[in-house]
């Protein structure tokens, strides 16, 4: 491979090229069943005037007999037992509670700690968990609860209860602040541990570390005997991409094996510069000696997760007094601190300014009807003027959010796809226990057509319904790929001709074959090769279309600066109308020589010294490389 680097142009069309998303992609909340209200969880701010995010609250049976007020700086509802107010109310929005059945849920509660007790919730299915043993500190503090989504709603309830007791007396509870919201990144311990987004580390000595399983979960285990520096940390590394540098609650959700006289707690990142703040003790948690897993929740208003605790954002440890800590799993989820009604409005408006940007208007595979961008643009100029009043209601910011949702669904479903087998029926030779041949054309390439496991060759066919001109085959691969296939056509289902033969390029990847234009109806791909150690298949798109056809004149140049290799040209892009005066804007000139590269099955579109004019994005298609004559930079002088 030469060592040349690309000119400028070259540079800047293959940057562009990267931020050109495929119409169809998945992007975020408008790919899934529908619009995201409240990304970042729901909750309320109880007080004179409270103020809620997806979801109601009320003040137990007796409403009148509700506290309220201002204390140490923080509003409150308070019950008042004497006066039948027992309890405060909490039911979440139905649609939100839908969506998060069946993940993890976590409620934090801020709470004032005075007298004695416990503070209670009582889910919807009628289950009573404690939130926090009270022990009179006369402070505001916070605690955190693990729950599920079905804990939300149970038939057509769908309220969660807070309540104060002491022993089998009910008791008064002043709350200022409850949230709700879906549990962030994880890691499973054990000897191969399985992370979401936590990155576990065993310091300082990692050789030293134990593993094991115990009453039916594996762990790790640290080792203060090892050698020098020992075993007596586990580093924890949340993925930057769910938080960085946060101001929000930080909760921690650890799961330990409570045995003996031991403790355990958190040294994690905040802010300040010393080493201190870097390694910022949490609460220490004692031991019950129980002998059962019991999960403790550290709640850190500090935590800013930069990655400073030895290159991580928190590490657990003991107080060295001798008893080891068996760790079987670790959870964190940022809290929000404030309520922000628009979050999901305001994500959905920037998905839909990216697809927006990155979208072309056409008539080629993953353009759009002409027109329809200035459409779609207007429904996202409705959203941004709701994002932009101060005064929006919550149900006003519901209303823009479902607007702009269904308007993005309507753009992208817009997109052109020539794409014959997308309402084709598909039948294999055999499938994986699971899986299906309509995963192969379901629109969807995370999904997957997996063969059987017979290791003797298998086939996966598209009837069209009735006989169509064909003359391209697309694969995306999976894990498993073909090395060696054919591409058969029949008309009558019965008699097949081979017009193709082609092989993937490995895991993961496309590879097209093309072929004479053929009438056909039914489109069969005759997997006879195997890659190494695999004994079947996995197809997450097959694809078949009839596309131009446009045939290439490969040309050897003569270039004006020297390469380390031949260059072979199947497209010259002043051909089309390129400038390379730089006087006429090329954009669409070298656009038209890629898509002619990109339907004759990929090649080279060459760019003769010169200067050119570019005014818009230009997409790089897949199987095409554009190329220029340049100057070596290591060599000569003046401009490459």
């Amino acid at each position: 491979m030469a060592k040349h680097p690309l000119p400028p142009l070259v540079v800047l069309l293959l940057l562009l090229a990267t931020f050109v998303l495929p119409a169809g992609s998945a992007q975020g909340a408008a790919a899934g069943a529908g619009p995201v209200m409240y990304p970042n969880g729901i909750g309320a701010d109880f007080g004179p005037t409270p103020v809620t995010a997806g979801m109601a609250i009320r003040g137990g049976d007796n409403a009148s007999g509700l506290r309220t007020g201002t204390l140490d700086g923080r509003t409150y509802w308070q019950t008042q037992v004497a006066a039948g107010t027992a309890y405060i109310g909490v039911a979440p929005d139905s649609g939100y509670a839908a969506s998060v059945a069946g993940k993890s849920i976590i409620v934090m509660v801020t709470y004032y700690d005075s007298g004695s007790g416990t503070l209670t919730l009582r889910t919807a299915s009628g289950t009573t968990k404690n939130v926090a043993d009270l022990a009179g500190t006369n402070t505001w503090k916070q605690a955190g609860l693990e729950l599920t989504g079905g804990d939300l709603v149970s038939g057509s309830a769908h309220e969660l209860l807070l309540a104060g007791t002491t022993g089998s007396t009910p008791s008064d509870i002043t709350l200022a602040q409850i949230r709700i919201t879906t549990a962030g990144p994880s890691v499973t311990l054990g000897a191969n541990p399985t992370d979401t987004g936590i990155s576990p580390n065993a310091g300082d000595n990692p050789a030293g570390l134990v593993t094991g399983t115990l009453a039916g979960r594996g762990y790790w285990q640290t080792n203060a005997a090892a050698p020098a520096p020992s075993t007596n940390y586990f580093y924890m590394n949340v993925a930057d991409g769910y938080a960085y540098d946060t101001r929000d609650v930080v909760l921690v959700g650890v799961d330990y094996f409570d045995a003996g006289n031991g403790t355990l707690n958190l040294q994690y990142d905040s802010p300040g510069d010393q080493l201190a703040n870097k390694f910022k003790p949490s609460e220490i948690v004692h031991y019950g000696n129980t002998n059962t897993w019991q999960t403790h929740t550290f709640v850190l208003n500090d935590a800013i997760l930069t990655n400073r605790t030895n290159g991580s954002d928190f590490r657990i440890t003991h107080d060295g007094s001798g008893t080891e800590i068996k760790v079987a799993a670790v959870r964190v989820t940022v809290i929000p601190v404030h309520l922000d009604l628009k979050a999901g409005l305001q994500k959905l408006v920037a998905q839909a300014n990216l697809t927006l940007y990155a979208a072309r208007e056409g008539t080629r595979d993953g353009q759009y009807p002409p027109g329809s961008k200035a459409a779609f643009a207007k429904e996202i100029a409705k959203a941004q003027a709701v994002l932009e009043d101060a005064s929006a209601t919550e149900t006003q910011i519901a209303a823009a959010l479902q607007g702009l949702y269904n308007a993005y669904q309507a753009f992208r479903a817009s997109a052109v796809d020539t794409n014959l087998a997308r309402h084709a029926v598909l039948t294999a030779s055999s499938s994986a226990a699971g899986s299906s041949p309509s995963a192969a054309n379901d629109g969807d390439p995370g999904t997957y057509w997996t063969s059987g496991n017979g290791g003797h060759g298998e086939w996966l066919q598209a009837d069209l319904g009735t006989a169509r001109p064909v003359n391209d085959v697309l694969v995306q691969w999976g894990q498993s790929f073909s090395p060696d296939y054919s591409v058969e056509l029949s008309s009558d289902g019965k008699t097949y001709k081979v017009v193709g033969r082609s092989g993937g390029p490995g895991d993961n990847g496309p590879s097209r074959t093309r072929f004479a234009t053929t009438t056909a109806r039914y489109v069969r791909l005759r997997l006879t090769g195997y890659a190494v150690g695999a004994t079947s298949f996995d197809i997450g798109e097959f694809q078949i279309r009839d596309d131009r056809t446009v045939n290439p004149k490969p040309v050897l140049i003569k270039t004006k600066y020297a390469t380390e290799d031949a260059v072979v040209a199947d497209f010259d892009a002043t051909a089309y109308g390129a400038d390379p005066q730089g006087v006429k804007d090329s954009t669409k000139a070298i656009q038209a020589a890629l898509y002619d590269c990109y339907d004759a099955g990929g090649g080279t579109v060459w760019l003769p010294d010169g200067t050119y004019r570019v005014t818009g994005t230009i997409e790089v298609m897949p199987f095409c490389t554009v190329r220029g004559d340049h100057r070596d930079p290591d060599h000569g002088t003046g401009s490459y």
